[in-house]
Formats: C-alpha cells, sequence, structure tokens
C-alpha cells in the first residue's frame, strides 16, 4: 500500500512536498503509517483511499476539486472533508467524485456543465462533498476516470452518465446535471476521456460513444463524417473479443482482454498508442510490447500524449509524449512503444492510474 507518483507537478500533484517535475516513481508525503488502497489522478490534482477508508487529496485546488474546505494548492496528502468510509474515487479535470461503503455518490468541485450531478449546471464551486441526485435508492459501485463530464454504475450493473455533452458523450442532445441511463445493457467497466466514452457490458463486450475525429471509438470510422456518435456501438475488435478493462485519454484509447492482450487505437501522434509509430489508426491494433508481455491494468494519461500498463508480472511500462518526464523513464523523450518505468529496488507495482501529465501507482497491496 506504498504510493509513488511521477510527471508534471506545478500544482502538487505529485504529493511529495514540492512543484518540480520528476522522471522518476518518487514517494507520495502522506500521513504517517497510512497504507493506501485506492487512488485517482484528474488533471492537476490526485486522491487516495487508505485501507481503512479515508480519504485524502492533493495538488491543484483553484476550484475546490480537493474537497478540503479550501481552494488552497497543497503538495502533500489532506483530508477530504467528509467523516464518511470510502470504497471509489474519480477525479475529473476541476472536480471529483467519490462513493461511500454505503453505495452513496457524492461530488466536489466546479460545478459547470452539470458534472457535480446536483441537478443544477452552475459555476459555484463546492469545497466539500455535496450528494450527486441520482434515482431513488440507487446504490453506486463503480466510477471510471472522468474528465468534463461524469459516470457511473451501479450495484445492478446500470450505467448513468451526466455533464458536458459538447461531443454526445452523455449520449444526449445536452448537458445534464443529474444522472441519466445509458442503454439497457448490464455494464461492468467503463472508461470517460475528454470526449469519448468506452464501457464493457457483463458479457465482455465493447461499446464506444462521443466525439470520433481520430478514431477513438474503434469502430473503424473517423473524420468529418462521423464526428459525434450519440449512442453506444460496437468497438471493432478482434473476432470474439472478451474485453476486461477499458481506459480513455484525450483522443486515445486502451484495451484490455480478459486473455491480457493489450490493444489500442485512436490518435497516435505522440506515440501514445505504442504500437512503434505515429500513425493513427481507427480500430483496435496490439501495443508493440515485449514477447510473451500479459497485461493486467492500463492507464491512458487525461491529457492524451501518453499510456501506462502493468504487466501479470507486476512490470510497469511507458510510451508516448514525455515532455513533462511522465513516462517514468529518468527522460524527457518520447517513445512509440513500452519502455520500462524506472522503479525503485525491489518495488512490485500493484495500481495505476495516469492523469493529465503525472501517474500515480501502488506497490505491494493484495488487490
Amino acid at each position: 500500500g506504498v504510493l509513488y507518483a511521477w510527471g508534471l507537478n506545478s500544482a502538487g500533484q505529485l504529493g511529495n512536498l514540492s512543484t518540480t517535475a520528476v522522471s522518476s516513481p518518487v514517494l507520495v508525503s502522506g500521513p504517517t503509517g497510512v497504507s493506501w488502497s485506492n487512488i485517482a489522478a484528474g488533471y492537476s490534482h490526485s486522491l487516495a483511499i487508505t485501507t481503512l477508508g479515508k480519504l485524502y487529496s492533493w495538488g491543484q485546488n483553484a476550484i475546490s476539486q480537493l474537497g478540503n474546505l479550501s481552494a488552497t494548492n497543497v503538495s502533500s496528502p489532506v483530508a477530504v472533508a467528509s467523516t464518511s468510509s470510502w470504497i471509489a474515487i474519480s477525479a475529473g479535470v476541476n472536480h471529483s467524485l467519490g462513493i461511500t461503503s454505503t453505495g452513496t455518490l457524492y461530488g466536489w468541485g466546479w460545478g459547470a456543465w452539470g458534472v457535480l450531478g446536483i441537478n443544477s449546471i452552475t459555476t459555484q464551486n463546492y469545497s466539500s462533498p455535496v450528494l450527486v441526485s441520482g434515482p431513488t435508492g440507487t446504490s453506486w459501485s463503480i466510477l471510471p476516470s472522468i474528465k468534463s463530464n461524469s459516470a457511473a454504475i451501479t450495484t445492478t450493473g446500470q450505467l448513468y452518465a451526466w455533464g458536458d455533452n459538447s461531443a454526445n458523450q452523455v449520449a444526449f442532445s445536452q448537458s445534464i446535471s443529474s444522472p441519466v441511463q445509458i442503454g439497457t445493457s448490464s455494464w461492468n467497466f467503463i472508461a470517460t476521456g475528454a470526449t469519448h466514452v468506452l464501457a464493457i457490458n457483463t458479457l465482455g463486450v465493447l461499446y464506444a460513444w462521443g466525439f470520433n475525429q481520430y478514431g477513438a471509438l474503434g469502430n473503424l470510422t473517423s473524420g468529418n463524417l462521423n464526428y459525434f456518435i450519440s449512442s453506444p456501438v460496437l468497438v471493432s475488435g478482434p473476432a470474439g473479443t472478451s474485453w476486461s478493462m477499458v481506459s480513455a485519454g484525450s483522443s486515445h484509447s486502451l484495451g484490455l482482454t480478459t486473455t491480457g492482450a493489450l490493444y489500442a487505437w485512436g490518435l497516435n501522434s505522440s506515440g501514445q498508442l505504442g504500437i512503434n509509430s505515429q500513425t493513427t489508426v481507427s480500430s483496435p491494433v496490439l501495443v508493440s510490447a515485449p514477447a510473451g508481455t500479459s497485461w493486467t491494468m492500463i492507464a491512458s494519461g487525461a491529457g492524451g500524449i501518453f499510456s501506462v500498463g502493468l504487466t501479470t508480472t507486476n512490470v510497469l511500462y511507458a510510451w508516448g509524449g514525455n515532455t513533462a518526464a511522465q513516462l517514468g523513464n529518468l527522460s524527457l523523450v518520447g517513445v512509440s512503444s513500452p519502455v520500462l518505468v524506472s522503479a525503485p529496488a525491489g518495488v512490485t507495482w500493484t495500481f495505476i492510474f495516469s492523469g493529465q501529465s503525472h501517474t500515480l501507482a501502488l506497490t505491494n497491496l493484495d488487490r
């Protein structure tokens, strides 16, 4: 449950009592003796839950996205203003979401576009958690990474979305300030990018919707005639593929199959697809990993130019743009295929989450 971070640190989002970028993992300066169990990285802020269910935040806080009754940046973890016990978290551009141990969903930060789901589109900042206005009696269980829109899955597998809909990513015609149901499938995984959404149903089938100029939906289409898709369409993966996890960047996507194969598609101008080229593609292609690599977790940078992947042997790789040291490989040079993150000696990675230009990673925790 030890937490590390690396990359851009202009707002203190690495949590190491500094605002200097670092090019390899450094320890997050948490409370003494804390063991962490869950993490989330927003554009320039970070969240983490301890094994005791307490929620902390750090980094950019100009719009109160840290939820600590303040609007001041902090460079090490501070407690979110709540007595609840937390089980899931998500960090967006300027807001955060969290689910408590009772299945209750809260939001805090900036209320623009209706991203807090409180039945109001407002520029007001909320500096402590406020209740999301979901259907009566709803119990929530799963949160995706979030950007300027929000989404969550209930304990019964229903998928809801709300917030910014400028690219049809909420699958409706306007921004929505409280949760609305998407589709009739039963869902078990979701990821939201800057302008598109990926979701896996309980049968392992992968769907996407939203902005598709660069092929981020993976349905073999892109360009002017296919900019906006307002309802779920099938991702065009290899025949018979069963998906287990997805991650959505600004304009690219990653997908992990139940057999541990890693695919990528969409914009590739910085090599963020990891296919040993900078060619943009509109359907899934295998990431160019070392022979025999099997993957267990993926994260695409919210800023859209890099990706991170964790193997089944707990080895951590990164690829794509590296202007802010976000690849963690002691360099500022971008790469178009996976390179090893420069891990401290003896570290075994178990969980990763990437923000705009920084990454958080947990070690040695049996999840």
